[in-house]
């Protein structure tokens, strides 16, 4: 599941609830025009849908090999920080300004890149929607809809699927 295209769909993902607040903000602006509206919601459609079947794919992963997860903690600050990256596009795009759509398009880029190269795939808002919780131990990160205190009742053995190296998807429904 190692890919550069596995990373880049994770990034994809990570945006989803950012496509809708734009076209909710720019509705006004998207519906005078039929042309610019086609584009945009074919454009978010693609990207909602590319988004979903990631999330969908990462969350189906069945738990294969087992993980000592005694001694982690909580991670919520990072996700925090990533959701923070939402309000510059937030409060200045203007799609019909073509400079802004360029500037937030190559912002997006550069955190993309930085997302990518750094393995940041755990740092993804959408996975809090399925309640998925990030947790460290050590230099391994786990995504997990588990709290502390159920992976304390399974002795923190908990079985996982490594997504890539050093992040792990632990399912409630695995352990």
């Amino acid at each position: 599941m190692i890919t550069l295209f596995f990373k880049i769909s994770m990034f994809i993902s990570s945006y989803s609830p950012l496509y809708l607040f734009i076209l909710i903000l720019n509705w006004s602006q998207v519906s005078k025009n039929p042309l610019l509206q086609k584009y945009v919601l074919a454009g978010i459609i693609i990207l909602l849908t590319w988004s979903m079947l990631t999330v969908l794919v990462v969350l189906s992963n069945k738990g294969n090999e087992n993980i000592d997860l005694e001694g982690a903690s909580l991670k919520s600050d990072e996700i925090i920080s990533y959701i923070v990256t939402y309000v510059v596009p937030l409060i200045t795009i203007d799609i019909n300004d073509f400079r802004i759509v360029l500037v937030n398009i190559l912002l997006f880029i550069v955190i993309g890149v930085g997302y990518i190269h750094q393995n940041l795939i755990y740092l993804n808002p959408s996975m809090l929607i399925f309640k998925y919780r990030i947790y460290e131990k050590g230099s391994w990160i786990a995504l997990s809809n588990m709290s502390l205190d159920e992976m304390k009742n399974n002795k923190y053995k908990l079985l996982s699927k490594e997504l890539i190296p050093n992040v792990y998807i632990v399912r409630k429904k695995d352990n």
